[in-house]
């Protein structure tokens, strides 16, 4: 479904229910979270604007409420506001974590530990989940991927390979082919970032070919740019040009339009280079 379509299920759905149940909080919180990923903005904060610190919120929800209003700050760049309410949201995570250990509770405190480059908690945290020994591969996937996200941030490359090729091992563990190719090309970039070029090469062609499996058209063409800057960077001009050429522009994220045409434009004053240097 479009988000519209989404948006409007949930709507509908919270309409049967009598307001302020709990059934219709539940509702609440995922029409909010789905406001948040499909990027409405305004809609989010007119929804958001009427709960905060709202004491009619339950206490359950009382954190998303905070982590969301943050999360909007953020994008507005109102830096030092939306650092306290994320700040407000990690306590209010961690009280309710300390009444009842959740997963799902686990990994909002572990991303806003992320959010707020919280590494050393990060890390002390993630070491109480392992100890706990969960049944859930794809939770530890999720979990070492944040850390891994953290020491990117920070940085720190061999902590980043290392957290990205442990987010792998759970990757690979799960039957979901999308999600290995995101831990292969996470794991790619970690080493690229250290400079272990034949290694990423290796893990980004993994990454290739499980997300060609999946058919996941995004991730396959991601990595062929991947591929291509990696090709440059070593200065094998043809290799790259190959791995460019392969690039389907249209099923590229729009992230990625930039990191396309930078390189398209390097690839080219390259070239002009070269032939004059002849």
């Amino acid at each position: 479904m479009q988000p519209a379509e989404c948006l409007s299920y949930i709507d509908s759905q919270q309409q049967q229910q009598e307001v302020g149940s709990s059934q219709w909080w539940e509702l609440e919180a995922v029409q909010l979270t789905w406001l948040f990923d499909f990027q409405q903005n305004d809609e989010l904060y007119a929804e958001l604007r009427p709960w905060l610190n709202n004491q009619d919120v339950p206490e359950q929800h009382q954190p998303l409420i905070s982590m969301l209003y943050g999360k909007w700050l953020a994008r507005n760049a109102r830096n030092e506001e939306a650092k306290e309410a994320l700040t407000q949201a990690l306590n209010g995570f961690e009280a309710l974590y300390d009444k009842q250990h959740s997963q799902q509770t686990a990994l909002l405190i572990l991303n806003l530990m992320v959010e707020l480059n919280r590494f050393e908690r990060a890390e002390k945290f993630v070491k109480g989940l392992v100890e706990k020994q969960y049944k859930d591969e794809a939770f530890y996937r999720e979990v070492y991927a944040e850390l891994g996200h953290i020491a990117y941030l920070n940085k720190e490359n061999t902590k980043h390979i290392k957290y990205r090729l442990e987010s792998l091992h759970w990757a690979l563990k799960t039957p979901d082919d999308q999600q290995k190719a995101v831990a292969y090309n996470n794991y790619a970039i970690a080493l690229r970032m250290n400079g272990e070029y034949k290694k990423a090469r290796e893990a980004f062609l993994a990454g290739l070919d499980v997300a060609t499996q999946a058919g996941d058209e995004v991730r396959v063409n991601t990595i062929r740019l991947k591929l291509a800057e990696l090709a440059l960077i070593q200065n094998n001009l043809d290799k790259a040009h190959f791995w460019l050429r392969k690039v389907e522009v249209d099923h590229l994220p729009s992230t990625a339009f930039g990191e396309y045409r930078k390189l398209s434009v390097n690839m080219r004053d390259r070239i002009v280079k070269e032939r004059e240097s002849r």
